[in-house]
């Protein structure tokens, strides 16, 4: 597993790193005194706050709340990332920088998404002219098709000090500025995600943004800017059905990235494949796999609603269920049908005591099974619409809505079952000494898109207090619970997270999300075995909660529903 060293005399900021990146990174988080003066080989990436120094040696560097990068050689690969970083972003960072750092050997070289296989070759060649270029660049293609990972790759290449991801609701409410002070003469990469949703208001804000060149930051200081716009279809059509200005197309499109969808690239996709597996391989410390021909044969005739996004979960959940290193077709894992009913099947032999029969574990069980059984329909279901688009919607646009909906689809049905892999990797807790506080902005960093969509009110109140948990499994319960509670609010409804004791917390929300409340107090109440399977991040909370040794309760009378957690205090 490659090795992160976080330097900063903050215990609060190297127990946050551990948590958001332990799971992908090994992570060794020091003080500025125990710091090493030189990095050791193995180091991938260095993570510093803005008043530690940083190490010696050739891994990137990250950056939390200084992008000036004193005293950096410079060809170091580095970005920064604001004091008050996001998990996710933090998470993205890291992946990319270590994923662009200079290789020690051909063999452990990771392939980088700005070459093929992830770009045809006349694509990649108009990529890496946008890193050289820092010209105006729209990338646009299906969902699923990478476009945000292309953003993120791009950005590093160059080199740039700051990357702002801007949403287009957020274009079009309001200004457009960088959330946080920025050093002098920073460099900026600024992404507006999802150019067909742009407002009037939006692209008049865009657009002045391409003239100056610049936008502004939260101290009000110009930072020059590099705009990069994504979309999930052809800007030009959008000009032609009145959706875009053709202005502003001119102007975005100065330099334009078209990634092609993967049913489109049959011929990469093997390719693709074996690639995304050694980096999983890589990523997991597991033993490299391989593909017989058949297995890349069936991945090569599959018609890839969500593209490249739901390829890297087939492999993954592939790789992970694999009894043997050549994957074959029947180890192929596309996330329904039959196969994932084997995969998912509890073994009777199974010794962790949270799967005990009559325990929540088995009704744990029973939801995996339940939503694999469930996927199978939806997934038939696309797959018809797919191949009757041209005689459904023939002549009136629809193909690019069927299109577009199918691959959210894909892309949710895809995101729970990743969920589901991560839950089932949680053995036995090791309890530890953790500040509540920490698990819940975490966990908050799940919810983010939720909150950001739906404009919720988030109320959060500080806690202090120190629990003695496994940090990883809770914060992993809450971040789920949180999310199935905020999926089911309407806009702008309140979501409250408070203290509500010496170690509990207390989350509070509207009544009327009558289904959160009403599945909560069944779970709760033992009625979980109803005709209706319940969300499943219920169910991986509750059962995580309990197996660290703490409670969950639901209180849902009045107009405002109370789900109580309490964890066992440090010293029991």
């Amino acid at each position: 597993m490659r090795k992160v060293l976080v330097v900063s005399d903050s215990p609060a900021l190297r127990e946050t790193i551990d948590i958001v990146l332990g799971d992908r990174f090994e992570v060794d988080a020091r003080s500025v005194v125990d710091a090493p003066a030189r990095l050791d080989a193995d180091v991938a990436l260095v993570v510093v706050d803005a008043q530690s120094p940083v190490p010696a040696g050739d891994a990137a560097v990250l950056s939390l709340g200084d992008g000036r990068f004193r005293s950096l050689a410079a060809g170091r690969r580095r970005q920064y990332l604001p004091a008050a970083f996001d998990p996710q972003a933090l998470r993205e960072a890291a992946e990319m920088l270590v994923a662009a750092a200079p290789a020690t050997s051909e063999a452990s070289a990771p392939a980088s998404v700005l070459q093929p296989p992830f770009l045809p070759a006349a694509i990649a060649e108009i990529a890496r002219r946008a890193v050289r270029a820092p010209l105006p660049l729209c990338i646009w293609g299906e969902a699923g098709t990478g476009k945000l990972r292309l953003v993120h790759a791009i950005h590093a290449e160059r080199g740039a000090a700051y990357l702002h991801v801007l949403s287009a609701c957020e274009a079009n409410a309001a200004d457009i500025l960088i959330p946080q002070p920025l050093p002098p003469r920073a460099d900026v990469t600024l992404a507006v995600n999802g150019l067909e949703d742009l407002d009037a208001a939006g692209q008049r804000r865009v657009r002045a943004a391409l003239e100056a060149g610049h936008v502004l930051d939260a101290a009000g200081q110009n930072c020059a800017a590099r705009l990069i716009v994504t979309a999930r279809r052809e800007p030009a059509a959008l000009v032609r059905e009145n959706h875009l200005d053709r202005d502003l197309l001119y102007r975005i499109g100065v330099l334009t990235l078209p990634l092609l969808p993967l049913r489109e690239r049959s011929g990469d996709i093997a390719e693709l494949a074996r690639t995304l597996a050694a980096a999983l391989c890589d990523r997991l410390g597991l033993p490299k796999v391989s593909f017989t021909p058949a297995a890349l044969r069936r991945l090569g005739n599959y018609l890839w609603f969500g593209n490249l996004a739901e390829l890297e979960a087939v492999v993954a959940r592939s790789i992970v269920f694999a009894s043997q290193p050549e994957i074959d077709t029947r180890d192929l894992r596309f996330g329904y049908g039959e196969a994932m009913h084997a995969a998912l099947a509890p073994s009777a032999a199974s010794a962790d005591p949270a799967r005990a029969p009559g325990s929540n574990g088995e009704a744990v069980d029973l939801i995996i099974h339940e939503l694999a059984h469930e996927f199978k329909n939806p997934m038939v279901t696309i797959k018809t619409f797919a191949h009757q688009l041209d005689h459904l919607q023939e002549g009136n646009g629809g193909q690019d809505e069927f299109a577009r909906l199918t691959g959210e689809a894909v892309e949710r049905m895809d995101a729970a079952l990743e969920n589901l892999v991560q839950y089932t990797r949680f053995d036995t807790p090791t309890p530890q000494p953790t500040a509540l506080g920490t698990i819940v902005g975490s966990a908050l960093g799940g919810v983010e898109d939720f909150v950001a969509e739906k404009q919720l009110a988030l109320d959060v109140e500080p806690t202090a207090a120190q629990v003695l948990v496994d940090p990883a499994q809770c914060g992993y319960a809450l971040r789920n619970l949180l999310r199935a509670v905020a999926r089911d609010l309407s806009h702008g409804d309140s979501l409250a997270v408070r203290a509500s004791g010496p170690a509990s917390l207390r989350i509070e929300y509207p009544a009327r999300a009558g289904r959160v409340a009403n599945s909560l107090s069944r779970l709760v109440a033992g009625e979980e075995h109803g005709h209706e399977a319940l969300p499943l991040g219920f169910s991986f909370a509750k059962s995580l909660i309990e197996r660290n040794g703490g409670h969950l309760d639901v209180d849902r009378s009045g107009d405002v529903a109370r789900v109580t957690l309490e964890f066992p205090p440090v010293g029991t």
